[in-house]
């Protein structure tokens, strides 16, 4: 039995490129709001609020981007205020559905409070001086631009050009550092910037944009730091790394599960259609397949009569009916999945996990059954993840993944989101001949995971959201699992290629991720009852799962 791997990895000629991002919450200028203080802060408007989940992998990637932009518009504080929101902390749960944050990362600019219109989404770029327009466009709508009195201590100026954003732009940078009052003044046709004293009328400065910000700058001592995308990249050198592959935890598994169920299904401002669907298709996958108790069972089971009733649900009615049966949710630590840093692992990991745990368990249950449909957990998780999984990113490349899953008349991406930027991901079809081969039988569908988790491994590898201390590789490793790989006729070595080393993968991931492997500790009996545990060296462990749950073809397919 695999059970701890301790293992010391040496990096040899391999120059690991890793980006610095600072979590929202240590962003200079940007106030960490929650219910306690989001209304009160927020009343008079003029806001621009980033929603996230520290856990997303590309919230922490969107991370240095935004702080980019907020350090480029830190002179512009007397007109605009800068809050984020953590979605993944389930007191800003209300918050998050409130304003109808359907995939993280999401910007809302939030007006004033006489404004009809409460907020208005901005794209979330990550080209800084995009997104400054895109700032600019909503803030001359809602304000004048003109520096308070108080602030305005030297003689006005004003700004003349055909462009208003242009002029909108240096109103916003220079204001404040200038201590001056500056007006527009827009003349089409005008081929330069006119700068110059209002009340004497002397000429500033007068020349091309970039011109007048450089005389604009040595003014005012201060220049908004303009870092296009720049990407704060570190060789690290070849050093050793120690890596712990621990078991898994189902503590990991039910955390990760609870977080699903709660919030990003909870957040969602309507379920209907192919999206509730795929809903009632994962809910009975785990009610057929989950290592569960049978009280865990009968609540999916009640959940499952519930939704089977309905036609469209809101998020808020799910998360009510939630409480309402009182459905287990589990809020502990994670273990094995803990990462490094608060923002590191967690919640995908235990996703992971728990993905993997139901392609080994429809085995383990199912490969005796050739009623059942072969592909029931992969197509499950095909439809699920890309409507529900908060990662707005994650999401549509997972859906980009599982293409070849998808049954006729069945969309590959989700009808319920909005399509991410185009320059942070393009749904190409030419792709789908490459993706790993669609399962054919349950065993299939166990290689079949891993090949997909291994193509988002190598897609973020090096990545900010990749924990130093859990580098994301081809899994298992070969110094963890030699009789994997093999090497190939020009010398490369290469993952299950052959009929021998396929077979050592698929035993060693349902070893591992095999209920009877799992760790126990800290888990309440209303997860998991079925189960010997004894005590062994104040480790509670688990020996010969008994599988009271039977799937049923007719409740399941």
């Amino acid at each position: 039995m695999w059970m701890c791997f301790c293992l010391t990895l040496f990096v040899l000629n391999i120059f690991l490129r890793t980006v610095h991002s600072l979590p929202y919450s240590q962003i200079e200028g940007v106030t960490v709001l929650h219910p306690g203080n989001f209304d009160n802060k927020t009343y008079e408007g003029n806001w621009l609020v980033v929603f996230y989940r520290k856990s997303c992998g590309h919230c922490i990637s969107y991370s240095e981007p935004f702080s980019q932009f907020c350090r480029s518009v830190k002179n512009w504080n007397w007109v605009l205020h800068l809050g984020s929101v953590d979605c993944e902390d389930e007191t800003n749960m209300d918050l998050c559905y409130r304003f109808k944050v359907q995939g993280v990362p999401t910007l809302r600019f939030l007006f004033t409070k006489n404004s009809k219109q409460m907020s208005g989404e901005i794209s979330a770029e990550r080209n800084v001086t995009l997104l400054r327009k895109s700032i600019v466009s909503k803030l001359v709508n809602v304000s004048s631009l003109q520096l308070p009195r108080d602030l305005a201590v030297n003689d006005p100026i004003v700004v003349t050009g055909s462009d208003m954003e242009v002029n909108s732009l240096l109103i916003l940078d220079y204001s404040a550092p200038l201590k001056r009052e500056i007006q527009s003044a827009i003349v089409p046709g005008l081929t330069e910037v006119d700068v110059r004293n209002r009340r004497s009328g002397e000429v500033i400065v007068k020349g091309p944009e970039e011109q007048v910000r450089m005389v604009l700058q040595r003014m005012s001592g201060s220049e908004p730091r303009l870092e296009e995308n720049s990407r704060a990249e570190v060789d690290v050198k070849t050093t050793p790394i120690q890596i712990k592959y621990p078991p898994v935890y189902a503590v990991d598994v039910y955390r990760s599960l609870s977080m699903l169920l709660q919030s990003d299904v909870g957040v969602r401002d309507k379920i209907e259609g192919p999206a509730l669907e795929a809903l009632k298709e994962f809910l009975d996958i785990l009610y057929g397949i989950l290592p569960a108790s049978q009280e865990y069972k009968a609540y999916l089971s009640e959940i499952s009569v519930w939704l089977n009733s309905k036609t469209s649900i809101t998020g808020q009615e799910w998360v009510a009916y939630l409480e309402k049966i009182q459905f287990p949710l589990y809020k502990g630590p994670f273990i094995a999945c803990n990462g490094s840093k608060p923002h590191f692992r967690g919640y995908p990991c235990g996703l992971w996990t728990l993905f993997h745990a139901l392609t080994v368990e429809q085995y383990l249950l199912l490969s005796s059954s050739p009623d059942n449909q072969v592909d029931a957990v992969a197509h499950a998780l095909g439809r699920f993840i890309p409507r529900f999984f908060s990662c707005t990113y994650c999401a549509f490349h997972f859906a980009l993944n599982t293409a070849n899953l998808a049954r006729p008349g069945e969309s590959i991406l989700p009808e319920n989101r909005v399509t991410p930027n185009s320059n942070e991901f393009v749904f190409d079809e030419s792709v789908i001949p490459t993706l790993p081969k669609a399962p054919e039988n349950p065993r299939d569908t166990v290689l079949w995971l891993n090949a997909v988790h291994n193509r988002v491994n190598k897609r973020l590898a090096g990545q900010p959201s990749e924990d130093p201390t859990a580098p994301k590789v081809q899994f298992p490793p070969s110094y963890l699992c030699p009789t994997c790989w093999s090497y190939s006729s020009t010398g490369e070595l290469e993952l299950g290629k052959t009929s021998e080393t396929e077979e050592s993968l698929f035993q060693f991931l349902v070893e591992r991720y095999r209920a009877s492997s799992w760790k126990y500790v800290d888990l309440p009996t209303v997860f998991i009852t079925n189960a010997v545990r004894i005590e062994s060296n104040g480790d509670n462990r688990m020996f010969g799962l008994v599988p009271l749950y039977k799937l049923k073809s007719a409740i399941l397919f």
